[in-house]
C-alpha cells in the first residue's frame, strides 16, 4: 500500500499508466442506476425531517415524516428497508402515547405488526409487536417458527468459522457418531450438539430426575428428552419412566422460568412397541419418536445445514434467513412441523 502511495505521489510514468487504465476502463463502461434508487432519493428528505423533529421533541413531526417515507418505499426489493421504518414509526408512534399527545398505542401495534410479517426473519420485531400487543402474532409464512433458530444457526456458523470445515467437521462427527449409538450418554451429548447446531438452545444434566435433554426455541416453543435407547424392542415402558418422562415439562419450565403458555412437548425416544397398561395412563401429552426415525431425520437436517453453511454470506442477511426458515420448513425441522410430528401418544399403550 506504501508503495502505490509513493507512485501516486511521484506521478511518474508508473502513475501515468495506471491513470491511462482507468480512464480507459471508464470510457468504456455503462453507467446504470441502482434499482429503486428514485424511491430512496424522494424518502431521503424526509429521512432528514423524521431526525430533525426526534432532535426538536417533535415526535408527532417524526411520525409525520415517517408515514411520508413509507408511502415512497413501494419496490419489493426496499421490503427490508420498509420494515425497518415500520419499526421507526411504531416505536415513534409509541412515544406519542407515553407523553400523553395522543392515544396513538393502537397506531403503534400496527406498525409493528407489519414489521414484522415484512421482515419475519427478524425474530425480535416478532417479540416487540407480542409484548406490545398482548397477543401471539399468527405466522404468515412458511418457516416462521424457524427465525429464532436461523438467528443462532448464524452464532454457531461465527463460532465454528466458515472459511474452513474442521470444527465443523468436529461436531458433525460427534453427531452422527453419537446418534448412531444405543448407549445413552454417546446418544444423549449427540442429541444435545445437534439440538445446538440447529439454533435450539439445547443442554442436558446428570441430575436426579432431570431430563436426557431439551431442545428451547423461544418462550413459546421447547422439547424436552427421554431417551430410552439401550432399550430393547420387546420392552414395555414401565409406570416409573412413564412418570419419569411425563414430569419433564414442569421440571424445564421450572429451571428456566418459560411461561405458562410456551409448548413444552415431552418426547420418548426408543424403539420400543409400547407401555405397560399402568403406564400409559401417563403418557397424556408424551410424544414418542422412534430411535430409528430420529436417526434418519437428524442425519437429513445435518445435511440440510452444511448446505446452508456453504451459501452463507454472512451475519443478518434477510434473503438468506428466508431462504434457510423455507428449508428448515421443507425438511420439518422448524417448531411448526415438530409440532404436527411429535403427537401426543393420549394414553396408548402402544406405540
Amino acid at each position: 500500500m506504501l508503495e502505490n502511495l509513493k507512485i501516486f505521489y511521484a506521478r511518474g510514468d508508473d502513475w501515468k499508466a495506471a491513470d491511462n487504465e482507468i480512464r480507459r476502463m471508464r470510457s468504456q463502461a455503462t453507467q446504470t442506476s441502482l434499482p429503486a434508487l428514485d424511491q430512496l432519493q424522494a424518502a431521503a428528505n424526509y429521512e432528514v425531517a423524521f431526525q430533525y423533529a426526534l432532535w426538536d421533541h417533535n415526535p408527532v413531526g417524526a411520525l409525520e415524516a415517517a408515514k411520508k417515507i413509507l408511502g415512497i418505499l413501494q419496490d419489493d426489493g426496499l421490503k427490508g428497508y420498509r420494515g425497518l421504518w415500520n419499526y421507526f414509526a411504531g416505536d415513534t408512534a409509541a412515544l406519542v402515547a407515553e407523553l400523553g399527545i395522543s392515544d396513538m398505542s393502537g397506531v403503534a401495534k400496527e406498525y409493528y405488526h407489519i414489521a414484522a410479517k415484512t421482515i419475519p426473519a427478524v425474530h425480535w420485531f416478532w417479540e416487540l409487536a407480542d409484548r406490545r400487543d398482548g397477543r401471539a402474532l399468527e405466522d404468515t409464512r412458511r418457516g416462521v417458527s424457524a427465525a429464532p433458530l436461523i438467528e443462532r444457526l448464524e452464532r454457531q456458523f461465527a463460532e465454528l468459522g466458515t472459511r474452513h470445515d474442521d470444527k465443523f467437521v468436529k461436531v458433525e462427527r460427534v453427531i452422527l457418531e453419537g446418534i448412531e449409538q444405543d448407549e445413552y450418554k454417546k446418544f444423549e451429548n449427540a442429541q444435545k450438539e445437534l439440538g445446538k447446531l440447529l439454533g435450539f438452545d439445547a443442554g442436558n444434566v446428570e441430575t436426579v430426575a432431570a431430563p436426557d435433554g431439551w431442545w428451547i426455541a423461544d418462550h413459546t416453543f421447547a422439547i424436552v428428552f427421554e431417551d430410552y435407547t439401550q432399550a430393547e424392542d420387546k420392552t414395555e415402558l414401565g409406570v416409573n419412566k412413564a412418570r419419569q418422562v411425563a414430569s419433564h415439562p414442569i421440571w424445564l419450565k421450572t429451571k428456566f422460568n418459560l411461561p405458562d403458555s410456551a409448548m413444552i412437548i415431552p418426547v420418548l425416544v426408543s424403539n420400543i412397541k409400547g407401555a405397560e397398561q399402568d403406564a400409559a395412563m401417563h403418557l397424556q401429552d408424551v410424544a414418542f419418536w422412534k430411535t430409528d426415525e430420529f436417526r434418519v431425520w437428524a442425519r437429513n437436517a445435518l445435511s440440510v445445514i452444511r448446505n446452508l453453511r456453504t451459501k452463507y454470506p454472512g451475519p443478518g442477511d434477510l434473503f438468506w434467513r428466508e431462504e434457510a426458515m423455507e428449508a428448515y420448513a421443507t425438511n420439518g425441522m422448524d417448531p411448526a412441523s415438530l409440532r404436527q410430528r411429535l403427537i401426543p401418544l393420549r394414553c396408548a399403550a402402544t406405540f
